[in-house]
């Protein structure tokens, strides 16, 4: 009888252990995926959306820059 006990008492010790090694490997997916996102609120994040806002503004004004200056170029040219 005290065999029976054993068995049953290892039986759930590794279903125990594969249960917390699943919980802990979730866990530390879930705390990955939190450290390596920043939220937006976060400053950083708003300095670099600010920024992305600011770059294409400035492409924008460089492209019609160098058109006219382009245009002008092939003007005298003729």
């Amino acid at each position: 009888m005290s065999n029976e006990n054993l068995a049953s008492k290892s039986i759930f010790g590794w279903k125990g252990v594969i249960i917390a090694c699943v919980l802990g490997s979730i866990f530390m997916a879930i705390l990955y995926l939190a450290i390596s996102n920043e939220p937006d609120y976060m400053p950083s994040q708003q300095r670099k959306k600010q920024q992305e806002m600011q770059m294409p503004q400035q492409d924008a004004a460089q492209q019609q820059s160098s058109h006219t200056h382009s245009a002008t170029a092939s003007e005298h040219n003729h």
